[in-house]
């Protein structure tokens, strides 16, 4: 699910293992919901100033974020707040990426993930824009209803805009995502995101996070 563009899956088995974990110690149990409150979504977005990108996809992944915005004032319109997860994971895979997912365990799960590709862990602010899954150097993804064994879930939400901030790294990622709107969209094989049409939003005005960076041992 999460850093599958570079790591061919390896969070996904990481993140495999923490919700069959959590649903066995809590007796398993389905995810929170989507927007509409059927299952599931995930969102993701760049965050990087100099990560401008030129594809069609990411062109029209604006467009869609554009077009959730309301016609009298231009704010965004959320179908959809908030996320509070159970079990929290930070990896910092050594190889100038890193990843967090909150996760919502059971069969199906929900997660809440942020993606770094370009960077490991670093202190400081991000700002989001709209880009395709495929190019986006920081992603944030929120999906919905997914299964663990073959890693495909009901929605999946794209951010297009907000901020992450990361406080500290020393010993615990701390951080918050702030104003973070998310589109929904299907992500193919390539990992090429395209929004859905007259697909619902989802918004995270304040989400904060707390975890143990564990390194990866594989």
């Amino acid at each position: 699910m999460s850093v599958r563009r570079t790591l061919g899956g390896v969070a996904s088995i990481v993140l495999a293992a923490v919700v069959v974990a959590c649903g066995d110690d809590t007796g398993g149990g389905g995810g929170s919901g989507g927007p509409s409150g059927t299952g599931g979504a995930g969102s993701a977005s760049e965050a990087t100033t100099d990560a401008a990108s030129t594809t069609d996809a990411a062109s029209t992944a604006s467009s869609s974020a554009s077009s959730a915005s309301s016609s009298s004032g231009g704010a965004f319109v959320c179908d959809a707040e908030g996320y509070e997860g159970e079990n929290t994971i930070a990896i910092d895979f050594g190889d100038g990426s890193a990843f967090f997912s909150d996760v919502v365990p059971g069969e199906p799960y929900d997660a809440l993930d942020i993606e770094w590709y370009e960077s490991r862990f670093v202190v400081g602010e991000a700002s989001l824009i709209a880009a395709n899954y495929n190019t986006c150097s920081l992603c944030v993804l929120l999906t919905f209803g997914c299964d663990s064994e073959t890693d495909v879930c009901e929605r999946t939400f794209l951010a297009t805009a907000g901020t992450v901030v990361v406080e500290s790294v020393t010993g615990n990622l701390v951080g918050s995502l702030r104003d973070v709107e998310l589109i929904e969209v299907t992500i193919d094989e390539d990992y090429f995101s395209d929004p859905v049409p007259g697909g619902e939003t989802y918004c995270l005005d304040e989400y904060t996070f707390d975890v143990t960076i564990e390194p990866y041992e594989g």
